[in-house]
């Protein structure tokens, strides 16, 4: 996936050194949710995936952010989708 044909970065929210977190607008349905970027270097895959799996099966409860069904990699980071929910 090509970030800037798919996404529009709004801001960066979050940075540290696990990640970045992008507030993002998706082109094509024009939604607005937020991206978490895991950097290869320091994110071994399988951990990425029990991450996603785990936001993706809880997000169903009313109290727990929204894990979207997209997941990805770029050339440096695992990166999925969860909704944007500013403090």
């Amino acid at each position: 996936v090509n970030l800037a044909e798919e996404f529009d970065i709004l801001q960066i929210v979050g940075e540290g050194w696990f990640g970045k977190i992008l507030l993002t607008e998706h082109k094509t349905t024009q939604t607005e949710m937020v991206l978490k970027a895991l950097p290869k270097a320091y994110t071994a895959i399988t951990d990425f995936y029990r991450e996603f799996h785990y936001g993706l099966h809880l997000s169903a409860h009313r109290n727990i952010i929204t894990t979207y069904d997209v997941a990805f990699e770029t050339a440096g980071f695992y990166v999925f989708s969860q909704e944007y929910a500013p403090l």
